[in-house]
């Protein structure tokens, strides 16, 4: 490669940059039991191999083994349930829509993500009106996204940092299309 000024520059080893190290030339094709920096760096590449491979090895074995006693379990161990009634499923299913017609329900669904962050849907029914909100918290911190209150077949829309804006629904114009997918 051509630096400014017509010099020769040596391809960078992005591995040595990120680890912190100064910027070294590039993998020239000698074996890394060579660049590992003599035996005692060698064998503790093989000893933690080997460490590796043995916990792998005693993990399957356990789960293999759980799985094999508890298919080994007596009948009288095993324990069986009767049938539901379908009819009564079937009633309380109907009480519990009309419950939640009537009278205002909440929950709140929450997503961890990368980072220990974690990201906050949270509803609020009543009627037709529908409030949601969507958050991101980290830590003791918390950042409102998405405040969004369906009523009367509007859309009210407030973005963290923008003015309050009104739409049709579903056609509300977002930072993030990925909002529509917590709906």
């Amino acid at each position: 490669m051509k630096a400014e000024g017509g010099m020769q520059r040596a391809p960078v080893n992005m591995a040595s940059a990120v680890e912190g190290r100064d910027f070294a030339p590039a993998w020239d094709g000698t074996s890394i039991w060579a660049a590992a920096k003599g035996p005692r760096r060698s064998a503790g590449l093989v000893s933690d191999t080997v460490i590796g491979l043995a916990l792998r090895w005693l993990a399957c074995f356990l789960l293999v083994g759980s799985v094999v006693l508890d298919m080994a379990a007596p009948a009288s161990a095993q324990t069986t349930r009767p049938a539901p009634d379908l009819a009564e499923v079937a009633r309380k299913a109907a009480a519990s829509s009309q419950r939640f017609e009537e009278s205002p329900v909440r929950w709140t669904v929450e997503h961890e993500l990368k980072q220990s962050a974690i990201l906050v849907a949270s509803f609020v029914k009543s009627g037709d009106n529908l409030r949601y909100i969507l958050s991101l918290s980290q830590g003791n911190q918390e950042i409102k996204l998405l405040h969004l209150v369906i009523k009367n077949g509007i859309w009210y829309v407030r973005e963290e940092g923008q003015p309050p804006r009104m739409y049709r629904p579903f056609e509300a114009v977002l930072r993030s299309t990925s909002f529509y997918l917590a709906l």
